[in-house]
């Protein structure tokens, strides 16, 4: 049996088998036909387009901002994916995927887009899915780093691209009525740098771009490296302040009693310089791939 849990984000798709865990920009562009004929290999035909994804698609990719961009591009990441990891589209794979609670009443049409589509006619439709709630990866993933956690209670705070999600656990069950999810991913950072880049520069920098320069603090310009670090480093500050007095406000009980809130997703890489020390937060190593670590678990032997 073909096995893979998938975490498709606005900014990265991560993905992991039994073989491998890996990832790639979920950058998607329209391949014109001079570009199509240039890169002949590189274009998928779906569902009437031409597209270029991933690295190929970064400097023209298109915005990523909600969710009808999700569900009309999801399949062709996840048919990505499933080539990169060598499964044969044509048979049975057994997939787990997530979705933020933001989304989560649209879950039954995310689901249905993801098991049957066709990419470069071949179509795919063998795909037995479970999804769940982003963040339920992070509490699997966390169950086997964090001692004693099963019967804790915790926060988990999920740091996507364009989604915020914080989902409390006690004793190994999510307290719904308490989780919420808001649109104040790291795309708030994104954004402001890319006014930046636009505003000093004059360059329209897509926002997968302005992603790498994020993680780099730096861009080139005319051949010569520009140092934005000063820039960045105060929009994250503002951005991990902002997420702080949210979480409180709207858990304030929760957050005082929570024996641990833990930190993931793309976005935390970067929370342990911004936040205070504290012995409640737990940041989680390689933090963009807990949710599809924690998906995996789901998958059995």
């Amino acid at each position: 049996m073909q096995k893979i849990a998938c975490d498709i984000g606005y900014g990265f798709t991560k993905y992991k088998t039994d073989k491998m865990v890996a990832s790639f920009p979920s950058a998607i562009a329209h391949a014109r036909k001079h570009q199509a004929d240039i890169a002949l290999n590189l274009a998928h035909e779906f569902e009437g387009g031409r597209y270029l994804l991933g690295d190929t698609a970064v400097r023209n990719a298109l915005t990523t901002r909600d969710y009808s961009w999700l569900a009309k591009y999801a399949p062709l990441l996840l048919f990505e994916a499933i080539n990169q990891a060598a499964f044969n589209p044509a048979d049975e794979i057994q997939l787990v995927t997530g979705l933020s609670l933001l989304n989560w009443s649209k879950r039954n049409e995310f689901a249905e887009r993801l098991s049957d589509f066709v990419v470069d006619k071949i179509r795919v439709n063998q795909i037995k899915i479970t999804l769940v709630p982003q963040g339920k990866g992070v509490y699997l993933d966390c169950l086997a780093r964090v001692a004693g956690l099963a019967n804790q209670l915790c926060l988990i705070v999920d740091i996507g691209t364009n989604t915020l999600d914080v989902i409390p656990f006690e004793s190994g069950k999510a307290l719904a009525a308490e989780a919420y999810a808001t649109c104040d991913g790291m795309n708030q950072v994104i954004q402001e740098v890319q006014k930046l880049v636009n505003r000093e520069f004059g360059i329209s920098a897509s926002e997968a771009e302005v992603t790498k320069i994020i993680r780099t603090n730096q861009i080139s310009i005319a051949g010569e490296t520009r140092n934005l670090s000063v820039w960045i480093e105060e929009e994250k500050r503002i951005y991990f302040e902002m997420i702080l007095n949210q979480i409180r406000s709207k858990n304030a009980d929760l957050f005082k009693r929570a024996d641990v809130i833990i930190f993931a997703g793309g976005g935390a890489n970067y929370a342990p310089d911004y936040l205070p020390e504290s012995k409640q937060f737990y940041f989680v190593p390689e933090p963009e791939n807990s949710n599809v670590n924690g998906y995996f678990t789901l998958l059995g032997d």
